[in-house]
């Protein structure tokens, strides 16, 4: 599981439109029950919401109102298993409005 892209400053409320992206790159489809992302300063977006992840499938979460927020002049952000593990992080420098960053995984 990796991140794939996400959306510091999104058109319209941060609050609600930023979003990541995460793609299964893996060969087995995972529950993403328990998954969460978590910024430097220990805030989440909880990602169950997103159901399972077959093998190859990315699939993408808007903030909608969670307590982490992509800072527009950049941040770490970095994917948490359901056992506490880090399992991929990305860090940015800037953000341009409209503009999706791609991790180049």
């Amino acid at each position: 599981m990796i991140i794939e892209s996400l959306l510091p400053r999104p058109i319209g409320s941060d609050a609600v439109n930023e979003q990541v992206t995460l793609k299964n790159r893996g060969s087995v489809t995972l529950s993403m029950a328990g998954w969460v992302l978590r910024d430097d300063n220990g805030k989440i977006w909880k990602l169950s919401s997103l159901g399972d992840l077959n093998p190859g499938e990315s699939k993408t979460i808007r903030r909608n109102g969670m307590a982490m927020r992509l800072k527009d002049g950049g941040d770490t952000v970095s994917l948490i298993s359901p056992d506490g593990a880090k399992k991929d992080e990305f860090q940015y420098q800037s953000s341009q409005e409209g503009v999706l960053i791609s991790t180049g995984h």
